[in-house]
């Protein structure tokens, strides 16, 4: 992160510096995808069922099957990863906290970036959910009678320390905003929100190809 902060203090406020970070956005969503991709592999190799149906749909996707729905400008997850009857939603997010931020210095910039990155990432995961709910996906499979429950998952390039105190933080924000919410239907049910890391997604990774060989 070292190196990200001095390329992009090295360019001048405004457009090309914007440009820069949104590339870098770019960067890291393409890694998650390929990360995914590397999972999907994975979980064939193991010859189930549900394995071997294992997909993934892009955010261009889910746009294009809103727009198709007659749904316009909306933000939505950048991937969903279909197993079967479960979903797990994904958004990535290539946000970094200040130096003053992570040594405790600006509590308040640290709260301010935390917001940005889950909670943000949280509204449109839970925006993608109620789109599924609603049925305007069922044209990419993902019938309201058909998906049993979706994981929500925000995938950070910052690592974040996940403790208690984080998650009592993020619980209530999550409450303030009114988010992620189960439907009490008995569809689509929602599980907890997830923050992972760059580490995370390798670690679990790691799992896949082990349990592979198992």
């Amino acid at each position: 992160s070292g190196l990200y902060f001095r390329l992009r203090d090295a360019l001048p406020e405004g457009a090309e510096r914007n440009r820069y970070m949104e590339f870098i956005g770019a960067v890291f969503e393409d890694q998650v995808r390929r990360t995914l991709e590397r999972w999907i592999s994975l979980l064939r190799q193991q010859n189930r069922r549900w394995h071997s149906q294992a997909s993934i749909v892009t955010e261009r996707e889910i746009l294009a099957a809103l727009s198709n729905a007659g749904v316009k400008e909306t933000k939505v997850a950048d991937f969903l990863l279909v197993l079967d009857r479960d979903v797990i939603a994904i958004e990535t997010k290539a946000k970094f906290f200040s130096v003053a931020a992570r040594t405790g210095t600006d509590e308040e910039g640290y709260f301010k970036r935390l917001d940005e990155i889950v909670i943000r990432g949280a509204r449109q995961l839970d925006a993608t959910i109620e789109h599924v709910r609603a049925g305007r996906l069922a044209s990419l499979g993902l019938r309201p009678c058909r998906v049993r429950r979706v994981l929500p998952v925000v995938v950070s390039f910052s690592d974040l320390f996940i403790s208690p105190p984080f998650r009592e933080y993020v619980d209530g924000r999550l409450a303030e905003e009114g988010v992620l919410n189960d439907s009490g239907d008995g569809r689509c049910h929602v599980r907890p929100l997830e923050v992972l890391d760059c580490t995370d997604m390798e670690t679990i990774e790691a799992g896949l190809e082990q349990i592979g060989r198992a």
